[in-house]
């Protein structure tokens, strides 16, 4: 027998088990809500320089997509590693069990400036 619970809120559910031979088994489930909202952050940027790389760290979630992908090492990673040539502000599109949402960094990339005297 499957059954299907949609609580609003954590509830604890009873089941009462009869057999056929009149024994008796009560067992105790929970299901946990989770209110917490994903997605809205802009996290502080970060600085590179050109030619060089920095691992991106996505939020915890089920699934990742981050944008724009082609400078990244994996768009569908946690922690991709990003080689932008020029100053990019990657989304990563996140989702779990309950909600869908947006996150994003900015990596600035720096020129590296020699000067010979």
């Amino acid at each position: 027998m499957n059954v299907a619970a949609s609580p609003s809120d954590s509830t604890t559910y009873m089941v009462i088990i009869t057999t056929s031979n009149n024994c008796i088994d009560t067992l105790f489930t929970e299901v946990n809500v989770d209110f917490t909202e994903i997605g809205g952050n802009v996290y502080p940027p970060l600085t590179i320089c050109r030619g060089t790389s920095i691992t991106l760290s996505g939020p915890p979630a089920a699934t990742w997509l981050w944008s724009p992908a082609n400078s990244l090492s994996n768009p569908n990673i946690r922690y991709p590693v990003a080689s932008p040539d020029v100053t990019t502000t990657y989304e990563v599109f996140i989702t779990n069990s309950c909600a869908q949402g947006v996150d994003e960094v900015t990596v600035n990339v720096l020129e590296a400036n020699a000067h010979a005297f």
